[in-house]
């Protein structure tokens, strides 16, 4: 008996329904389908519909877009997949900085230094009874704790506080304090197709016709009102040719392992048999076919997309299964390209003049991203690898085409999480560009997480950076006031550790070699502190101009401040 109930009452083992328009409430395994096509995008990336075979798992918010099913209920709540990864979005982990972890090695050093030279204080002091009183001993303390540089990390926080505001007006949200500076280390940059390099939306180019245009036209509209598969590719023809109501007899949906799709309808009292897609797959079947591979090759070597139109005869199916008929004849070929961002070259140019290495870790089909480097006019050599290829790999061989590829395509977020881990290991500082729920996990593992505000808010919620407006050329942006903190942060390494190396040495020749009280008073060395260090520290940070900063900061801060604090 088929019953209607809330999906929170859901129990393993139910058996649930699908048709076209539904979403799977929870992950299960497919026990009856016909023509099963869903839409799993959200969860892995991949663009096209996905084919559904009777033992295979339907996902939770996966939609279905062609056909029915029934599936039983095998995982519920936080046990199905896209809860897992959600629950792995929410897991916090801190991320240190080279920066920041330079400077916590110097300041553990000053806190030994200083906690070594108390020590001794107190003992001799013991000795010899300097002190005559227990606050003349406090003041010397202060003093001696002093050389540990507290105040630094206000400084940091604020020139951490200044560059965020000055992102924000580049439309770039920090949601990491520290991930302005770690952007300026990065030699890598990871990102998905969607918003970086297209802008999701596909632009209609041309079409070719082979027959009367009116009557081409008419027979674009009836398809395009009459068929169930309103993927982006009919969005647009309806766009460009407008639609045309008819009376729906049969259809044939769009799948990517048929990659055709067809209509037949009634108007008027005239039947119409209409079919879309790769010409490929339908040019056997049309009749007058000669020179037309050679057209849609020159259009793909262009990075288009194309498909064709066919106007066939006959039912759509024999058997229950879907059928194309000889004797179709051509009706055109249109031309669509995915619109490319305009700031797309400029920005990719931007990186590769600072030494910064694009790959391109996608769900969709590699030779589509290829098309779009081309259409793009992105130079260089472009090395390709599929998901299927990918887990063939392993160990060092693995690591390698990691290195040495820049296009992945078909990529699970296992896999793309993989890839960053392996160019971490490698020595790479990796930043990842994604927008969906399956960029998580390499958001995440990345030293320095991107997410577009359009993105799924699991994707927002791991990044450390947010790209408001979907603008992938505020990155570039981003990394000039990186390396502008560094810059600055340097300067001011440079200058508080001298006035701290200063202060350890006086500490050092008047409290333990001479054994005289300390020579300032704890008000006189804040006086101190402000006048050579704090002011113009602050100034330093507004200053501060993009340096390159490849090198490590702290040995050249210790290379200036030490010579320069016994000086």
């Amino acid at each position: 008996v088929k019953v209607e109930i809330d999906q929170t009452e859901i129990v393993k083992d139910d058996i649930i329904h699908l048709a076209s328009g539904d979403q799977a409430p929870v992950d299960g395994e497919l026990l009856a389908q016909r023509s099963l096509e869903m839409d799993e995008s959200a969860l892995t990336g991949e663009s096209s519909a996905v084919r559904k075979k009777i033992g295979d798992t339907i996902y939770s918010g996966s939609f279905c877009i062609s056909g029915e099913a029934y599936f039983r209920a095998d995982a519920l709540g936080p046990d199905t997949f896209a809860s897992k990864m959600l629950t792995s979005a929410r897991t916090y982990k801190r991320k240190l900085t080279p920066l920041q972890i330079e400077t916590n090695s110097v300041t553990k050093l000053l806190i030994s230094i200083a906690g070594i030279i108390f020590v001794i204080e107190i003992i001799f002091s013991i000795i010899t009874g300097k002190y005559s009183s227990l606050g003349e001993a406090l003041r010397t303390a202060t003093i001696i704790l002093d050389i540990v540089p507290i105040a630094l990390f206000l400084l940091i926080t604020l020139t951490y506080m200044i560059a965020a505001l000055r992102m924000a007006d580049s439309g770039v949200l920090l949601q990491r304090a520290n991930s302005v500076e770690a952007m300026s280390h990065v030699d890598t940059v990871c990102m998905d197709k969607t918003g970086t390099i297209t802008t999701n939306r596909l632009i209609f180019e041309d079409f070719i016709y082979y027959t009367d245009k009116e009557e081409a036209e008419k027979l674009i509209r009836i398809f395009a009102e009459a068929t169930g598969s309103k993927n982006r590719t009919v969005q647009v023809l309806a766009e460009t040719f407008g639609t045309e109501k008819s009376t729906l007899v049969e259809e044939v949906q769009f799948s990517s392992e048929r990659k055709f799709s067809a209509v037949r309808t009634e108007k008027d009292g005239e039947e119409y048999v209409i079919y879309m897609g790769a010409w490929s797959v339908l040019e056997k079947y049309v009749s007058d076919s000669e020179g037309i591979s050679e057209i849609v090759s020159g259009l793909s070597k262009k990075g288009l997309r194309t498909v064709a139109l066919c106007k066939g005869n006959g039912s759509l199916y024999e058997n229950e299964e879907p059928v194309i008929h000889s004797g179709m004849t051509l009706i055109g070929i249109a031309s669509i390209a995915d619109e490319v961002r305009s700031d797309c070259r400029k920005t990719m140019d931007f990186f590769m003049e600072n030494g910064i290495e694009i790959k391109v870790v996608s769900g969709d089909d590699p030779e589509t991203v290829d098309a779009l480097f081309s259409i793009a006019n992105i130079p260089g050599e472009r090395k390709i690898i599929t998901g299927d290829r990918f887990d063939t790999l392993e160990g060092e061989e693995r690591d390698r085409a990691i290195l040495e590829t820049n296009i992945f395509g078909r990529m699970k977020p296992e896999q793309k999480e993989i890839i960053v881990d392996s160019l971490k290991n490698s020595g790479r500082y990796v930043a990842m560009v994604g927008d969906g729920v399956n960029d998580v996990k390499a958001i995440k593992a990345a030293n320095v997480g991107v997410s577009l505000e359009s993105g799924s808010g699991a994707a927002r919620g791991a990044a450390d950076i947010v790209l408001m407006k979907d603008n992938f050329g505020a990155l570039p942006k981003a990394l000039r006031e990186g390396r502008r903190t560094v810059s600055g942060m340097r300067d001011i390494l440079k200058v508080y550790l001298t006035r701290n190396f200063v202060l350890m040495f006086i500490i050092i020749f008047v409290l333990l070699i001479f054994n005289n009280p300390a020579p300032l008073l704890p008000v006189q060395n804040a006086m101190y502190a402000f006048l050579t260090v704090s002011a113009y520290a602050f100034l330093m940070t507004l200053w501060a101009q993009p340096d390159s900063n490849k090198e490590p900061v702290l040995p050249n801060v210790i290379k200036f401040a030490v010579p320069a604090a016994f000086l």
